[in-house]
């Protein structure tokens, strides 16, 4: 059965725009959760005189793997987002993070519109920060991060009917080689927890608005490889990691 849409409602289909005062708020927002505990310091443990950090300053490396968005086509969805993180531990207060992964998007909508995305790398950059930093037990702590991410993807859709609201629905069509370029960023927090000698368990959550949301003559991607479907700005991970160091 043939599906009625506008053509701007299919092509068009991501329809939420950064919302300026909510990324400014955000900003914020994470300006205050990065600054203020600058001039706290744990209360587990007395540090001796003169001493500012009790862990050195290269801390160790780990690296990690976001198991959430493959454990997504287990429940049918088909998108998803391949990626590895490494990390650096300074005085186990800053967190550089670098990320490399593939995404890839074949997903049909309720209405029967194809969206298709074929294999494509992305990159992350960033900062995470621990509050809990000279804490005596490291293993176990929580804090808050900012990333900037990078993809270049190709995209189809096929399908398609639109009707400009005065003759019948015409199609279906297709429309190819959509290439584009998207960047953003992500805000938020995380948790990290020991469960074994260099295995570790951790969970982020983060908003992530559109720096450069990449658009064709045809419109904005459904799908971009490290974001995922840009219908919501909202981003959660679930990441396993391997910690190299003592």
């Amino acid at each position: 059965m043939k599906r009625e849409s506008t053509l701007s409602s299919n092509i068009k289909w991501a329809f939420c725009r950064i919302n300026w005062a909510a990324y400014r708020a955000s900003m914020m927002i994470c300006l205050i959760l990065l600054i203020c505990p600058a001039v706290m310091r744990a209360q587990d443990g007395t540090l001796p005189e003169g001493q500012r950090y009790r862990h050195p300053l290269f801390n160790g490396l780990s690296v990690s793997f976001n198991a959430f968005p493959p454990a997504l086509t287990l429940f049918g969805k088909g998108y998803a987002s391949f990626e590895g993180m490494a990390t650096v531990d300074l005085h186990h207060r800053f967190f550089p993070q670098f990320s490399a992964g593939v995404g890839y998007c074949d997903h049909e909508s309720a209405n029967e519109v194809r969206y298709q995305t074929d294999p494509a790398p992305f990159f992350k950059a960033g900062m995470a920060y621990n509050f809990k930093y000279n804490d005596e037990n490291g293993d176990d702590f929580y804090g808050a991060f900012l990333r900037v991410g990078y993809a270049h993807s190709e995209s189809e859709v096929s399908n398609l009917y639109y009707t400009d609201g005065y003759w019948e629905p015409q199609g279906p069509i297709s429309i190819d080689d959509m290439k584009s370029n998207s960047c953003w960023l992500e805000l938020g927090g995380f948790i990290k927890v020991k469960v074994a000698s260099h295995l570790s368990l951790g969970w982020d959550a983060s908003f992530r608005p559109f720096l450069h949301k990449g658009s064709t003559p045809s419109g904005h991607p459904y799908f971009v490889p490290g974001y995922g479907p840009t219908t919501t700005s909202f981003g959660f991970a679930f990441h396993i990691y391997y910690d190299l160091k003592d």
